[in-house]
């Protein structure tokens, strides 16, 4: 869900609020009482939940997780009816009836349906009042429980939500700067059935936030490691553990995402359409191919590679815009946009062992196609051994070449400048990447670039 609100002042704010809000469901009573009406949570004198593990996955794109909840309710008396919700929280421009869709429910074995029975309060100092955002939806998913007496039932409560955060950008730069992200999970709707639950584990599988776990609010004894978080507890009161919340700090990571994807991913105003030619390149292995085109397509899981008696050295990728910033402007209508900066990823990062398995540039000359003689010559004194926070972001200067350098995983410094004169400097269209030096693989001399792109902003 990316719906931005676009404020064209010094500042923009993304602010993304989950498209379903995580929650425990637990046993619920139709209410008219208050301004928001309709439902409200009920305490269960008869039902107990004797048992709940709850497993957390995040997702692969960074913004999503799966909740799948497995619940043992134990009834000790007669057959009962319960009528059972779930609180969301969504966006109202989806029709509540998807909502209902996504949330699914097994009860001893049968699929349930939920319904969506909204609680927006009136008036809209109460919508504020209670937390309510313009354009988003509150409410509760509700379903019928028929619990056999004397019997344990096992329910399933499975769905999508997304993490919260604000990510931010600037009118001087077409870069996002990205927000901590938020896993925050109530458990307190769970709290109304009968007592503590005897039993109760939780599982988190961090996926792409593995190791950039910042902080959690879960109590001793909770097992913490790169990729998972796991906690168990018995007789836990949810009353006084009313949810959990997860704080990942990824930007580096997030940034390597935004950065490897843009040709594919980015704005059209903020991507130059860019060809590309090469000294050459390795013929195609086992049905994938190693031309220079594989730079421009968006896909950090394809690649130029080459190689020579060097391991490289001496080769060269030339990127050339196919759009002009300069015509652009002259036309009716039309920001001015400039070109910012240009991305490299400098060995191929499809995966961790193919990004070590070969060559990676590590010292490599940027100049100017139409006069080598302007250049920057950068090393990389430190490879990062990651292949996720391999991209390299190279700000241009006045003359078009790079003067400063960032990066997440590497070290660097600029260690040869042809002069810069002061003045008018013609602008370019077209760079030359000779690479110079590489670090070894640990299987093949090949040398390869994963991603080549060309960064506008237009404030």
């Amino acid at each position: 869900m990316r719906s931005p609100l676009w404020l064209f002042v010094s500042v923009c704010a993304l602010l993304l609020v989950p498209t379903l809000a995580g929650a425990n469901g637990g046993p619920v009573a139709w209410s008219q009482v208050g301004p928001g009406g309709g439902v409200v949570p009920r305490q269960e004198s008869n039902i107990r939940l004797v048992n709940e593990t709850l497993y957390i996955r995040l997702h692969e794109d960074t913004r999503h997780y799966t909740v799948t909840a497995d619940y043992a309710l134990h009834n000790p008396g007669g057959a009962d009816t319960v009528l059972y919700g779930v609180p969301i929280t969504w966006e109202e421009k989806r029709p509540a009836r998807d909502i209902a869709r996504d949330i699914q429910l097994t009860f001893n074995g049968k699929k349930l349906y939920c319904n969506i029975t909204d609680i927006r309060p009136s008036g809209q100092a109460e919508r504020k009042r209670q937390g309510h955002f313009e354009g988003w939806g509150r409410a509760w998913c509700v379903t019928q429980l028929s619990m056999p007496g004397g019997q344990t039932s096992r329910l399933r409560l499975q769905y999508k939500a997304e993490l919260e955060y604000v990510d931010m950008r600037t009118t001087k730069s077409a870069l996002t700067s990205f927000d901590t992200r938020t896993l925050q999970y109530a458990l307190w709707p769970a709290a109304f059935w009968k007592g503590s639950v005897d039993q109760f584990r939780v599982e988190v599988d961090f996926g792409p936030y593995a190791g950039f776990l910042r902080e959690h609010n879960l109590p001793t004894p909770v097992v913490v490691d790169k990729n998972r978080l796991t906690y168990s507890a018995k007789n836990l009161d949810l009353n006084s553990f009313r949810e959990i919340k997860l704080d990942f700090s990824a930007e580096q990571m997030l940034s390597h995402r935004e950065l490897v994807t843009w040709n594919r991913n980015a704005d059209k105003e903020s991507r130059l359409p860019i060809s590309v030619r090469a000294s050459g390149f390795l013929p195609p292995q086992d049905g994938h191919g190693f031309n220079p085109q594989n730079v421009a397509d968006g896909n950090p899981k394809t690649a130029w590679c080459v190689s020579n008696a060097n391991g490289g050295r001496g080769e060269w990728l030339e990127i050339k815009a196919l759009r002009s910033l300069a015509k652009d402007a002259q036309q009716p209508g039309r920001i001015a946009c400039k070109l910012q900066g240009m991305v490299l990823v400098p060995g191929f990062s499809y995966s961790q062992s193919i990004y070590m398995a070969n060559n990676r540039i590590r010292k490599f000359r940027v100049a100017r196609c139409g006069d080598l003689s302007k250049y920057r010559d950068i090393e990389i004194t430190h490879h990062g051994k990651q292949f996720d926070m391999s991209a390299l972001w190279l700000s241009l200067g006045i003359d078009d070449l790079p003067w400063w350098v960032e990066s997440a995983g590497f070290r660097y410094k600029i260690t040869a400048s042809s002069p810069v004169v002061e003045g008018k400097h013609t602008p370019t269209d077209c760079w030359r990447l000779t690479i110079l030096e590489v670090d070894r693989g640990e299987k093949y001399r090949d040398t390869c670039v994963s991603e080549a792109a060309l960064v506008v902003n237009c404030p």
